[in-house]
């Protein structure tokens, strides 16, 4: 079901001098790009999952039975991420723009959306005067699970999504997390395993109290 398809016998249909390598699961077109156009339109699209094309070199298999050789080629799309490729994201500064006193957040933020979790490379704005860093995330539409050195966040769409479900058909924190866990197995070489549960259920708490 997934191949070259058009972009079979070219390069990236964007700047058309690199190989076009990397497709996005979630944007309309589908168009094979190279990394630096990935990269350059999801600048503010930090939780679309990004597929990779592996081609592998043919190689000889030989027959026992009647010791001939066949040619064996394989290729497929393997799962990667926007923060496996370097994209760094900025809150605080629109378009992306660089704070000149910015401040990383944890190495290993996380955030969860209908598409899995995802981790990010984060950069908090640290202008003076300036806001606080919930209020950083807040502006971004992400839920903070806790207010004091936040790791992980939800956001808005996934909180109100689950909350709509919980209140039609009563599905459950497990069952999202069961879900979400399940994408991002698909999503990501190593998929974020280290998230609990709790956590996932204390965001989606604040969020329905809030």
């Amino acid at each position: 079901m997934e191949g070259w398809g058009h972009n079979a016998t070219s390069g990236c249909v964007l700047c058309g001098r690199n190989k076009a390598s990397y497709r996005c699961q979630d944007c309309f077109t589908g168009r094979l790009l190279c990394q630096l156009c990935m990269l350059k339109h999801h600048q503010e699209d930090l939780l679309h999952v990004i597929k990779v094309f592996h081609l592998f070199q043919p190689c000889l298999l030989r027959n026992s039975r009647d010791m001939s050789y066949q040619v064996w080629t394989t290729t497929h799309f393997q799962k990667t991420s926007l923060s496996a490729l370097r994209l760094q994201f900025q809150l605080g500064h629109p378009h992306n723009t660089p704070c000149v006193f910015q401040q990383q957040a944890h190495k290993y933020f996380v955030v969860i959306h209908n598409n899995g979790f995802h981790s990010v490379n984060l950069y908090y704005c640290n202008c003076q005067p300036g806001y606080a860093i919930h209020q950083q995330l807040l502006d971004n539409a992400w839920f903070l699970s806790t207010p004091l050195e936040p790791r992980t966040c939800g956001t808005f769409a996934v909180l109100h999504h689950f909350h709509t479900l919980n209140l039609q058909v009563n599905t459950t924190s497990y069952d999202l997390y069961t879900v979400l866990t399940l994408l991002t197995v698909r999503a990501t070489p190593k998929p974020a395993s280290s998230m609990a549960h709790s956590t996932v259920t204390r965001a989606l708490a604040l969020w329905a109290h809030t």
